[in-house]
């Protein structure tokens, strides 16, 4: 059996260029940690799509090129 500690998450961590669309308001629809003047959800992507919210990945370029497409 694995010890209970292992289950536990450690500390909420940011994305570098993670972002979750949404067309309503996040909040109360996900657990949101503020910091500073950002705002953070505190479930891993999976979990974020799961519940019908978009995530999207911006680190790459084509990510971009994509997005701008679909825009135009």
């Amino acid at each position: 059996m694995m010890p209970e500690f292992l289950t536990h998450i450690r500390h909420a961590s940011a994305h570098a260029a993670g972002v979750v669309i949404s067309k309503d308001s996040l909040i109360g629809r996900l657990p949101l940690r503020y910091k500073n003047e950002d705002v953070r959800t505190q479930f891993d992507m999976w979990d974020v799509e799961e519940l019908g919210f978009v995530k999207i990945d911006m680190l790459g370029l084509r990510t971009l090129s994509t997005l701008m497409d679909a825009y135009r």
